[in-house]
């Protein structure tokens, strides 16, 4: 359930709705907004209803561009239909005199007039709503939130909560639509999550008496957890909703109900379930002038974890690669066992290399050494990030950051010592980690590859056409370095 559904139009979304939706969130508040709550593929409608549904305040944004809005009349209308009763109209001044002849029951509410400062008119919506969930006995609409929990039980990457989570979505998506339904999947969930608990405590299931009767007989759950069984067992046998034959339960059941499950839920995924952690593994940087035989053939063994084989270069040829430039690798290790768990290998290359890769039509497993230039001369160089890997046992450690890091570093070392410049950089977004990588330090996206990757490219030189987002500190400083060497050395570029 959530504390606020939020009636806007979409015209005010950038001025008042987003900033106003932000505050909220940061008073602690769960606010239904549609472009969070609203997935492609969703029926509109429906998705509106349940919103409604499932929140304790309605608040609608009068402004002039309101009465403009198909949707926003269409969710007027349907609280109107449904609960009229804790809705918080937010009226601009200039809507006032239009508001009040179109719908003069907004001013029959205790209205909030919309100015500036904003935070002004959040903290009059947070004191409204706050008194508002407790005079309704929804003090704790925090558990109820049945979908922060869905994410909770997906981030402990454990196959026994990831099918719970499914099921879970299955019974949130139809509740307010299909009830009885719902009900009976959900005393399904619940009978399944106590089986698993009798089994990991060795209770013995008698055959005599319901599940959650046998654990409402033994001194295993606490007081507290025990109520919530009690209601969730009422709630799922139709005690409560099965009125004159049809499934019907009040918001305050609703939210009793998910409050229940919320409870259930976290205490067995707490008690029974460890979620992972980051490793606390001590990573090393590998240096280039340290990158040894071993390191490439290890590397060489990362990379069938994660590449398609057709794309891996053996080690004989990468061998030849290092051999005629010794500064192309990069690496990270694990100190316990000093075996590579991370590498770069970047290559400076020809002209006619990087616009056979910029073309698409290229095989990178098969580089001739012709192509690959050597550190040897002070200059502008192309560069392509020929591949980068991680062991997967080490995508939660500070390996990444080691080997990002050690890039940036040996970058600036080439300026600052060597007056060697990377001009260009070209990559081959092979995999998804790797494109997502690409694109996120504001790498373009330039083809389409014969082997059905995205190739990406950058600038480094001219600087003021770079459109790299090296945003850390030491991706900071590179940019400056280039920045200054640049204005020295532009008439030789």
């Amino acid at each position: 359930m959530y504390d606020i559904f939020i009636s806007h139009s979409s015209k005010d979304k950038d001025k008042v709705v987003a900033k106003l939706v932000e505050k909220l969130m940061q008073k602690g508040l769960y606010v239904w907004y549609d472009n969070y709550n609203i997935l492609k593929g969703d029926i509109i409608k429906d998705a509106i209803i349940q919103g409604i549904n499932e929140s304790v305040v309605f608040i609608a944004v009068i402004t002039s561009n309101f009465f403009d809005s198909n949707w926003a009349n269409l969710e007027l209308g349907i609280l109107q239909t449904l609960s009229p009763n804790n809705f918080i109209p937010l009226i601009s001044n200039e809507a006032k005199d239009f508001a009040s002849q179109k719908y003069p029951f907004l001013f029959s509410h205790n209205y909030i007039e919309i100015c500036e400062p904003l935070h002004k008119v959040v903290d009059e919506v947070n004191d409204a709503v706050t008194k508002l969930k407790h005079e309704c006995g929804l003090w704790h609409i925090n558990k109820t939130n049945l979908k922060s929990l869905i994410r909770e039980m997906r981030s402990y990457n454990d196959f026994k909560l990831d099918q719970l989570a499914i099921k879970l979505s299955s019974i949130l998506n139809q509740m307010y639509t299909r009830l009885e339904s719902s009900l009976h999947e959900s005393k399904l969930i619940i009978e399944g999550i106590l089986i698993d608990i009798a089994y990991r405590e060795n209770i013995y299931l008698s055959t005599e008496q319901s599940l959650m009767d046998l654990f409402l007989n033994i001194d295993f759950f606490s007081a507290n957890l025990k109520e919530h069984i009690k209601f969730l067992r009422k709630t799922c046998n139709g005690e409560l909703s099965n009125i004159n034959n049809s499934f019907i339960l009040p918001q305050t059941d609703l939210y009793l109900m998910q409050f229940s499950m919320y409870s259930l839920i976290e205490w067995y995924m707490l008690t029974y379930f460890k979620k992972p952690t980051l490793s606390t593994k001590t990573i090393l940087p590998v240096a280039p002038e340290e990158f040894s035989k071993e390191n490439i053939l290890q590397s060489y063994e990362i990379e069938k974890l994660v590449l398609p084989p057709e794309l891996i270069a053996s080690p004989s040829i990468v061998l030849t690669w290092n051999e005629h430039n010794p500064l192309t690798f990069i690496g990270a290790k694990d100190a316990s066992t000093g075996k590579l768990v991370g590498f770069f290998n970047t290559l400076p290359i020809s002209d006619a290399l990087y616009d056979s890769i910029l073309s698409g039509d290229f095989d990178d497993t098969t580089i001739s050494i012709n192509d690959i230039k050597q550190y040897d001369m002070p200059g502008f160089y192309k560069l392509y990030l020929c591949s980068f890997c991680i062991n997967p046992a080490y995508n939660t450690t500070s390996a990444f950051k080691v080997i990002y890091n050690s890039f940036i570093d040996f970058l600036l070392h080439l300026a600052s010592e060597r007056e060697i410049f990377i001009s260009d950089i070209i990559a081959d977004g092979v995999t998804p980690k790797g494109a997502s990588l690409c694109e996120s330090i504001g790498m373009n996206k330039e083809t389409i590859t014969t082997h059905n990757s995205s190739v990406y490219s950058a600038k480094l030189i001219p600087p003021e056409y770079t459109t790299l987002k090296l945003n850390n500190r030491i991706g900071r400083r590179l940019i400056t370095c280039y920045e200054r060497i640049y204005n020295e050395y532009k008439e030789l570029y």
